[in-house]
């Protein structure tokens, strides 16, 4: 089976992280013989322009078995120049072209700026693709189902899946880092501030460097609290490195130079996101901000504590039971409630271990549904041919 996948491969590791996982779902539930050519959605952005959606791009699906759509964050509707509101900005005639099974894969749904013009685009293009035969829409289990409740008719929601982020099943092989000390507890810290304006509003700058500061001696406390921890800092995208570097100029010492390290930034398909993803396998616990640093590390059983602001990502804690793990950073005291936090853990290391097994089982239920109406629906296809 051919697979014509558009999706982000090349700006944030947490994007391949979900790829992974959706790929072995897909072998594992559909078929296992399988070639998968990728096209970057960012060249369709209006911003990069390297791309466009007109019949090039329709007879290059065309020539496949399957065309996904995701996973990511790509039904963000803030965009007036869109057909659809979204940078999946696709004429209604052209896509009605597309003669392939069609699966829109645990995409992301936001409203970013409220134009109802923009609503109004967006629902038009959901309800041309539910009365597509062969289209299946998922939205992944971050909340993007509710926000689709309030735009979308009662009718549009019944055709609409909620299902478990692709992230959730991901794996990685197993490397040699240097960045990680043998015979230390590493801690996998995961920082990020490219979506500072979204958590903290219009006092976004000062409330940063009131949390940089509250980090960075939380990180004191940890590293004095225990002489076996280690941390290495994991960054997904380019201003991670930023974030980085904010919060390590705020500590002096020998505490930096002997018990912190950075792991690299690798984009692109250097190790398609699998040596990070390893070094959340054998971290002792992780501490991250970013969505899929949270996914892959519970998908590799590490336990984790989420200091984060977006409430998309609170509802994706909320929604898989762990909501107990989240310090919202909007909300003060970040230092000595990520403590506390960290004592928690400590002292039920094997209950959180449990929960994250208990997590992926129930994923694991839910992803089995998915797939096997992806499976019938290409089975079904190939049926009439």
């Amino acid at each position: 089976m051919k697979i014509i996948h558009l999706a982000s491969f090349n700006g944030n590791v947490g994007d391949m992280i979900n790829h992974i996982g959706f790929y072995n779902n897909i072998r594992k539930y559909v078929t296992s013989d399988i070639t998968i050519k990728q096209i970057e959605i960012r060249n369709y952005y209006r911003s990069w322009n390297e791309a466009a959606f007109d019949q090039n791009f329709i007879d290059m699906v065309n020539d496949g078995d399957l065309f996904v759509v995701g996973g990511g964050d790509f039904f963000r509707i803030e965009w007036d120049y869109s057909l659809t509101g979204t940078t999946f900005n696709m004429q209604n005639e052209l896509f009605d072209k597309i003669n392939i099974p069609i699966v829109f894969n645990a995409v992301g749904v936001d409203i970013i700026d409220g134009n109802e013009k923009n609503i109004v685009k967006f629902r038009t293009f959901l309800e041309n693709c539910a009365r597509k035969q062969r289209c299946i829409i998922s939205v992944r289990n971050d909340g993007s189902y509710d926000i689709l409740k309030g735009i979308c008719t009662n009718e549009l929601m019944k055709k609409i899946l909620k299902v478990p982020d692709g992230g959730f099943f991901t794996s990685a092989n197993y490397y040699e880092h240097i960045e990680i000390p043998e015979n230390k507890k590493m801690i996998a810290l995961n920082i990020t501030k490219d979506r500072n304006d979204e958590v903290w509003g219009t006092d976004a700058e000062k409330s940063y460097v009131d949390f940089v500061e509250e980090l960075a001696n939380y990180i004191l406390l940890l590293l004095t609290s225990n002489k076996e921890y280690y941390i290495v800092f994991v960054p997904h995208i380019l201003s991670d490195i930023e974030a980085i570097y904010d919060v390590l100029r705020k500590i002096k010492g020998v505490l930096i130079t002997t018990r912190v390290s950075i792991a690299p930034l690798l984009n692109g398909d250097i190790t398609t996101a699998e040596y990070i993803t390893d070094i959340y396998r054998k971290a002792y616990f992780s501490i991250c901000m970013r969505y899929h640093a949270n996914i892959s590390s519970i998908a590799m059983g590490t336990p984790t504590i989420a200091p984060i602001g977006i409430d998309k990502h609170i509802a994706l804690y909320k929604d898989i039971g762990l909501k107990n793990r989240v310090v919202d950073i909007r909300t003060g005291k970040i230092c000595e409630r990520l403590m506390e936090k960290t004592d928690e853990l400590i002292n039920d290391y094997d209950g959180f271990l449990n929960e994250n097994k208990r997590v992926i089982c129930e994923m694991e239920k839910e992803c089995k549904k998915y797939f096997e109406q992806i499976n019938k629906l290409v089975q079904d296809t190939q049926n009439m041919i």
